[in-house]
């Protein structure tokens, strides 16, 4: 193994002003600890990195967790993103058509968290999710997702290999029939309030050949009756039993 492979690996262990320090140290030194240094950014009002570095090196950005609607986001230079986490109370056009373009720029993105206390998610960005080729994680908690939003969601699992709903108050599709299976699906997790009808919730599952793991929770003010008998006899369907996260 040669030094830049060496540095490579030594920076995984260095904390982020001990890899600032290391990258100063000489240009070998620059080149394999900048890779490590910028790989991970959070952008907050109140801890904001220097913008000129990060506009510098957003090509080797592979994680970013926006919260924040006052920083521009470097859509051109940063293509190499695996994970993107958005938690927002913006609903600026403008931010989240950016936010569209960064998912647009970055075929390799595996997974998406998104948390937003705002009424629903504007279709521009949910279209560029549900069309991102490398997706395979999307995370959505959120309230009040219209059934525009939860069809594009829909049409993003169909090929993921897990999907988290969570949020009171979202409409479904009227039907599921657009989506005759998921299958992919590993992992399934699903908060709603009775909006969302039960045995629409239970055929989610039943489009989930492959799913081995779920996680199913139901709010209603006055109880539910949950048809663990319905529920059971798709868990004979699967080839192994899913593991249960919560059922409640």
């Amino acid at each position: 193994m040669d030094l830049p492979e060496i540095t490579a690996a030594v920076a995984s262990f260095l904390s982020l002003s001990d890899l600032a320090a290391a990258a100063r140290v000489c240009r070998s030194w620059n080149a394999s600890f900048i890779p490590t240094l910028f790989s991970v950014i959070h952008l907050q009002s109140f801890t904001q990195p220097a913008s000129e570095g990060v506009t510098s090196h957003a090509d080797h950005i592979k994680r970013l967790h926006i919260m924040t609607d006052e920083f521009e986001i470097f859509v051109e230079k940063c293509t190499k993103l695996e994970y993107l986490f958005i938690e927002l109370y913006c609903r600026d056009p403008d931010i989240w058509h950016q936010y569209s373009t960064l998912v647009q720029h970055n075929p390799k993105l595996k997974t998406i968290e998104i948390r937003d206390n705002g009424e629903t998610l504007p279709t521009v960005f949910l279209e560029a999710v549900s069309t991102c080729p490398g997706l395979r994680n999307l995370q959505v908690h959120m309230h009040d997702l219209d059934e525009t939003c939860m069809a594009f969601i829909l049409d993003s699992a169909v090929h993921l290999e897990y999907l988290l709903i969570s949020g009171l108050g979202n409409t479904p599709p009227k039907s599921l029939d657009k989506w005759p299976c998921f299958p992919t699906m590993k992992k399934l997790e699903m908060e709603f309030d009775t909006k969302f009808p039960i045995q629409l919730q239970l055929e989610m599952f039943r489009k989930c050949p492959k799913l081995r793991a779920m996680t199913w929770r139901v709010s209603a003010a006055g109880g539910i009756s949950i048809p663990v008998s319905d529920l059971f006899g798709i868990i004979d369907g699967y080839g192994s039993v899913p593991d249960f996260g919560q059922l409640c």
